[in-house]
């Protein structure tokens, strides 16, 4: 009794917004488990725009839409629920990559990146040319940026035998690669168009506690709107309510800028959880729940917009990195200084991490450290053999 009271005050307080507010946009995250070896795609596909269209989000970002039929059906069925006439986005590379963005309203400056990294060819997710797919959704209010991903899988248990958080994974460079290819594109896009609002959305292959997703968060500034506003129908027994298994997200941010409007979150909950009535019986729609957040729209002289300053995201160190002098951090390397004392370390990790995805260098050792190094705010002691990485590293 005591949980229910306590996100029912949750509740009521993420709801409070602005009397000035001009509207709402819900967004909706989903993966629709459309990979080959799935069981059930057609019916289930047969009836995923259907209930979709039942919840009336705005804006979708899909994952793992690989088939045109599959996507046909889905497109279907929200026309059927009487959503509208759908608006997409979807290019294909190769096999994928199964990021997909439908919208009720227009679609601008589309765009598909895939990552320069993305496994090996003994690794499926190689064939779906994981990336980004972008656009600039015309909304009533003015323009947003939306951006959906799909990050490559993690092949191995999150825990192992004694119950204990697993970190690393066989893939975790490529995973953390991408991740910082994300927040750059997200960046990147975002102040190229000037738009005052955008939103992230995606399978991350990542929980919260998890290197790749602190990575993320911190290089592209964005916030998680599950950190603002409680998911709702969570329960103990549901893994995407737990920080340590929770992949799909929904992030966002406010920047100041020429055109569009300012948004603040104020429901998100867990959807498409439950098994529903196909005619192959009652089944799940996806392995993944869908995760809906709906906003509230507000007005540039709306006192309750939280605007963010854009160097908050690491990944604005990119252009002092292309110009950056590292030779004093050999000095301070050989004094065994901890990493993080000169602010240089950041900018050489940024540079070296840009520099790994240019050239496809998906197995640097250094990964994972110059990641850390990114995401920590304490100096990082470095045992002999980092040294020997970081060494590797620096200019002569």
């Amino acid at each position: 009794m005591k949980r229910i009271f306590l996100t029912a005050i949750a509740f009521l307080l993420a709801g409070q917004v602005s009397a000035k507010e001009l509207g709402r946009i819900k967004v909706l995250t989903y993966n629709v488990f459309g990979v080959m070896v799935a069981p059930a795609r057609k019916a289930r596909m047969e009836k995923i725009g259907e209930e979709i269209g039942k919840l009336n989000p705005d804006v979708i970002g899909f994952q793992e839409a690989f088939a045109e039929r599959h996507k046909q059906e889905i497109l279907a069925g929200l026309e059927k629920s009487g959503w509208g006439k759908p608006y997409q986005f979807y290019q294909k590379k190769w096999y994928g990559p199964g990021a997909w963005i439908v919208s009720k309203y227009p679609l601008e400056d589309a765009q598909m990146h895939c990552y320069p990294v993305n496994g090996t060819a003994l690794d499926s997710d190689y064939y779906a040319k994981k990336g980004m797919a972008y656009a600039r959704v015309q909304t009533p209010f003015g323009p947003l940026d939306f951006f959906t991903t799909h990050l490559i899988a993690r092949y191995t248990d999150l825990y192992d035998r004694e119950g204990k958080l697993r970190e690393n994974d066989w893939i975790k460079n490529d995973r953390l690669l991408q991740a910082e290819q994300a927040a750059w594109l997200i960046q990147n896009s975002n102040s190229k168009s000037g738009t005052r609002s955008l939103v992230a959305v995606g399978d991350f292959n990542s929980p919260p506690l998890l290197l790749e997703y602190k990575l993320f968060k911190d290089l592209s500034g964005l916030n998680n709107v599950a950190d603002e506003t409680p998911i709702l129908n969570c329960s103990a027994q549901n893994e995407d309510c737990r920080l340590d298994q929770r992949i799909d997200h929904i992030f966002y941010q406010n920047y100041p800028g020429p055109s569009g409007f300012y948004l603040q979150p104020v429901k998100t909950e867990l959807v498409l959880d439950q098994p529903v009535s196909t005619r192959r019986g009652r089944i799940k729609l996806s392995d993944h729940n869908g995760l809906l957040t709906e906003f509230a729209v507000l007005g540039d002289d709306d006192p309750g917009a939280k605007i963010s300053d854009r160097s908050r995201a690491e990944v604005s160190l990119t252009a002092q990195a292309a110009a950056g002098n590292f030779s004093g951090l050999k000095a301070q390397l050989d004094r065994g200084d901890g990493l993080l004392k000169d602010p240089a370390w950041k900018i050489f990790a940024v540079k070296n991490l840009d520099q790994f995805n240019r050239e496809g260098n998906r197995t640097n050792r250094a990964t994972i450290l110059l990641a850390k190094v990114l995401t920590a705010t304490q100096p990082v002691a470095l045992s002999s053999s980092e040294v020997a990485q970081i060494r590797e590293l620096l200019p002569p």
